[in-house]
């Protein structure tokens, strides 16, 4: 083994298999600085001497430190993504909250459109009857028209009530509503 084949090396580069009995039972990193030749007094080579640095602190804590970036990266990848997710459930809320907003400013827009007329001809057709001298007949049209609007009235405000549609603890049914006749009844006594 020569100088190049030592210097830069760890002992445990340069002795890999069964060595020396201290170094088997010494389980230490050391660097090697400085390398010579060992001769004896008639100047045969006997051995090597080497001035090495024990790193085997430092390569622990190399070590160790890789192992921790490493765990640092996929917790970095782990976090990255739970974020991600976080990101997209909470873009999501709010274009459900959104679109929550909108609903209820186009329930409470209609709430206004329906009820204000529909409350005038409903309280325009109770003073009529209680003011003008009616037949049979026209009685009868106006009951209908009032009791009609009424119950048209009722379900409007049913369906148009923003704490229970909102809450969602209102059950709707459908049920038809005569509205053209209601409406042409209306035109008509007017």
């Amino acid at each position: 083994m020569g100088h190049q084949d030592i210097l830069g090396k760890t002992d445990s580069e340069i002795f890999n298999g069964n060595g020396v009995k201290e170094f088997e039972g010494f389980k230490r990193e050391t660097f090697m600085i400085f390398v010579e030749t060992v001769y004896s007094k008639t100047g045969k080579k006997v051995g090597i001497n080497y001035i090495g640095m024990e790193v085997t602190d430092q390569v622990r804590k190399r070590e160790k430190m890789a192992n921790l970036g490493e765990d640092n990266a996929v917790l970095r990848s782990v976090i990255s993504e739970s974020i991600k997710i976080h990101q997209t459930e909470w873009f999501l809320f709010l274009l459900f909250a959104e679109e929550m907003m909108n609903a209820k400013k186009i329930l409470a827009k209609m709430s206004g459109e329906l009820r204000s007329p529909l409350l005038g001809i409903v309280s325009m057709a109770e003073r009529f009857s209680s003011i003008t001298k009616l037949d049979e007949e026209q009685r009868r049209l106006l009951i209908e028209m009032i009791s009609s609007a009424g119950l048209a009235l009722e379900r409007i405000n049913e369906f148009l009530d923003l704490s229970e549609v909102v809450s969602s603890r209102k059950k709707h049914s459908f049920q038809n509503i005569f509205i053209f006749l209601f409406l042409k009844f209306s035109l008509f006594i007017i």
